[in-house]
């Protein structure tokens, strides 16, 4: 597995710590730099970051990890988190959406339950994309996706039509929830979850203290016990991810068997994206 990180730092900042040749100035005073995490570099960043923190100053504005896998890696993989990278708005919740709150944590707002059908603007939703996800993590499919699922008899999803509100014309495609109905997965002590790379949360801001909020993001591969698995092709871990603010709610992250894995990237769906995750005890 290649796991490279990317920041976004400020130029005035960047000339200060970094070498004109380390990385890539993007124009608006806006540099990137993309680093393997096995570099000496991106240690360095963490501690000219942690150096800035304690200064009341940020050294790079945004970061993202991508992680690419061998083909060997794929086919040995047990699972794998499903990445949906197409967002929108409205979300559902300003559409018309009914969600029961009553039962929803006082601390995390998860575990409110979806009480009427989605209602969505389909007109916003970001077209020539098979799968996408609003900004309250309200998950749609195209009719391929849909048709696939049905014909191949996936497990643990349930597909529910989308309803379109707005002035004009809904898409020109149907739309359909994708509704997860398979028990959920507990993450293992592997898996590490925080604010960025270089700060895990240490205070515990972000975290739920009944447990249902593993942390503001998911900094490494998941890792999942094994024994709460039940081989379903479609799934999530039971800990979410994220922060209730606003329209924003914290979000399991999801989960496909090999099987789905290889049927998706057959069928050439455009949208989303995959990482192996991993099951303990290994088998």
């Amino acid at each position: 597995m290649t796991e490279v990180a990317s920041f976004r730092i400020e130029e005035d900042e960047a000339r200060k710590y970094l070498a004109g040749d380390e990385g890539v100035y993007l124009g608006g005073g806006t540099r990137e730099l993309r680093v393997r995490t096995a570099d000496p570099l991106f240690a360095r960043i963490g501690e000219i970051a942690q150096e800035l923190w304690t200064k009341r100053r940020v050294f790079f504005t945004s970061w993202q990890i991508r992680r690419e896998y061998s083909a060997q890696e794929c086919e040995r993989a047990e699972l794998f988190q499903l990445k949906i990278d197409a967002v929108f708005e409205p979300c559902g919740e300003e559409c018309g959406t009914q969600y029961d709150e009553s039962s929803a944590c006082p601390v995390s707002g998860t575990g409110s339950r979806q009480a009427s059908e989605l209602v969505l603007n389909t007109r916003k939703i970001p077209k020539k994309k098979d799968f996408a996800r609003s900004i309250g993590n309200e998950v749609v499919v195209t009719q391929l996706v849909a048709d696939l699922i049905s014909r191949e008899g996936l497990t643990g999803v349930r597909l529910q039509p989308v309803r379109h509100t707005g002035r004009r014309k809904g898409d020109d495609h149907k739309w359909w929830q994708m509704l997860l109905t398979s028990d959920a997965v507990s993450l293992s002590a592997q898996t590490r979850a925080g604010v960025d790379p270089f700060d895990e949360d240490s205070e515990n801001r972000y975290r739920c203290p009944f447990g249902h909020v593993a942390g503001l993001n998911l900094l490494s591969e998941l890792w999942l016990e094994r024994a709460e698995y039940s081989g379903s092709d479609v799934g999530r871990t039971k800990e979410s991810f994220g922060l209730r603010k606003g329209l924003l709610r914290p979000a399991p992250a999801l989960l496909i068997s090999p099987r789905t894995w290889k049927l998706f990237t057959r069928a050439g769906f455009v949208g989303w994206k995959y990482e192996v995750a991993y099951l303990n005890p290994p088998r």
